[in-house]
């Protein structure tokens, strides 16, 4: 907690500590072959990019999803100068959010964190933030993104900021997740533009793994596929009600992990942005087929 700079975790693990070695396993990932989306014309995209949704599994395993991601921050003309990153917390977190103003060490260097913007978040919130602010330490989602923002733009600032709370939960503090989610959204029009959103995220869950009492097979990996399709078309058009509702009515069955960030990121750019989906795909977890499934957006500024 005293130390400026939040250290990397999972360096040497999920990818390379050897920032030349990194470099070029994150440009294998862009690589067609591999279902990438190739190599990105920088700067060749004129509209206005404010949000982003990539995955936090595992690089190695979600390496061209997270590419296809920032593949758009690459080639956006005018990309954010800071990025709100909203991790998913894979723990219960003190007062559902927890904000770390530290830097965040990459094997290319740090990112730095945007000090006014955490000031200012943490003085508007109606409650502390920082309280649940150690579970920055372990938790893998928001770092994933900060060495793909070493990697793509390197320069840009970040506001890590955890979001954790479950289907109970909203349905017990919706008016102060709500509170948050409209001073984030608040803070960063004061910004006039040169704030963007980023939900580092997972979908389904599903097979032994995560406590069901079946192994999937073909047709169950297609149905929740067509699930999450349904779900990611809610979030093209930020509509967050169909979204919140859609999990309601399944009660979670399906473990979304992301439920936090992406409700909050669609709190914060409905009306504001539309999205489109960029890549969707999953990935086989262990030897009894269990699965998880996720998915890259981008979101734009809409005309108004």
């Amino acid at each position: 907690m005293r130390d400026p700079i939040r250290r990397m975790q999972h360096a040497g693990k999920s990818y390379s500590a050897d920032s030349r070695q990194l470099s070029q396993q994150l440009k294998s990932f862009f690589d067609p072959s591999c279902s990438g989306p190739g190599a990105p014309e920088v700067g060749s995209d004129h509209r206005k990019l404010i949000g982003l949704v990539a995955p936090h599994i595992d690089v190695q395993a979600g390496g061209p999803c997270f590419a296809h991601a920032y593949k758009a921050l690459m080639e956006s003309a005018a990309a954010p100068t800071t990025w709100v990153i909203l991790g998913t917390g894979h723990e219960p977190i003190d007062h559902l959010f927890a904000l770390t103003p530290k830097d965040f060490e990459t094997p290319f260097g740090l990112i730095r964190h945007d000090q006014d913007f955490c000031e200012e978040l943490a003085k508007l919130a109606p409650q502390d933030l920082r309280d649940g602010e150690y579970s920055h330490h372990r938790e893998h989602t928001i770092e994933f993104q900060a060495v793909f923002l070493g990697f793509s733009q390197p320069e840009a600032s970040i506001v890590p900021l955890l979001c954790s709370f479950s289907l109970e939960d909203w349905n017990s503090e919706r008016e102060y997740i709500d509170e948050v989610a409209k001073i984030l959204k608040d803070l960063a029009q004061s910004r006039e533009g040169h704030v963007g959103f980023i939900s580092s995220v997972d979908l389904a869950h599903i097979g032994p793994r995560y406590g069901d009492n079946f192994r999937p097979h073909e047709e169950t990996l297609a149905q929740h596929l067509r699930a999450d399709a349904d779900l990611l078309r809610f979030l093209e058009e930020c509509d967050v009600q169909g979204f919140i509702g859609t999990l309601q009515r399944e009660h979670n069955r399906r473990r979304i992990c992301g439920l936090a960030p992406l409700y909050v990121l669609s709190k914060i750019l409905g009306g504001v942005a539309a999205g489109k989906l960029l890549h969707h795909t999953h990935v086989t977890v262990d030897q009894n087929d269990s699965f998880v499934t996720f998915a890259s957006m981008a979101f734009y500024a809409k005309d108004v």
